[in-house]
């Protein structure tokens, strides 16, 4: 919120699901038995005074109408940067979000998590081949030429001796 009382908010995160195809440790959302989501429309109800809005989940690349809920954010908050932060397991769905969205750029971009090299990242994911699905699409991302793309890293003690790894890792990328 602003300084000052009566202010609207300039930045917000905006989780559009509950479901999610990863199993990680330090969030139990996909252990949820309450589903459901907004629809795509109710999104054209944010403020205008957004200047940065993080959308989120769950895993917001599992909604099909994604595009659209990127689109009347835009329109809603009047052209604000947003970020969309994904596990990365869904390349396909990535890239046609970005395709759908296409006209906004360089006001969208990625937020890819990204918690180890190798097995530590695929353990701390509960998934298997996780790291391999992120490479992947970076690999897709980065051949494209998609540059707004971020590194998420949520440090714990199973993974803090290999943040300059993916540091080194991001950054050759």
């Amino acid at each position: 919120m602003g300084k000052e009382a009566g202010h609207l908010p300039t930045e917000a995160v905006v989780a559009v699901n509950l479901e999610c195809n990863a199993r990680c440790r330090m969030c139990e959302i996909w252990q949820l038995k309450e589903k459901g989501s907004l629809a795509a429309n109710d999104y054209k109800l944010l403020p205008g005074s957004l200047e940065r809005v993080n959308i989120t989940g769950g895993e917001p690349t599992m909604r099909s109408d994604l595009a659209a809920i990127v689109r009347n954010v835009h329109a809603a908050a009047n052209g604000p940067q947003i970020v969309v932060t994904t596990n990365g397991y869904l390349t396909a769905r990535i890239l046609g979000l970005l395709d759908d969205t296409d006209d906004l750029r360089p006001r969208i971009g990625l937020g890819i998590s990204l918690d180890g090299i190798g097995a530590t990242h695929d353990r701390i994911r509960g998934t298997r081949n996780a790291f391999a699905k992120v490479m992947r699409t970076i690999d897709a991302l980065r051949s494209r030429g998609t540059r707004n793309i971020r590194i998420s890293f949520t440090i714990s003690n199973e993974n803090v001796d290999e943040l300059p790894a993916v540091y080194e890792l991001s950054r050759s990328r």
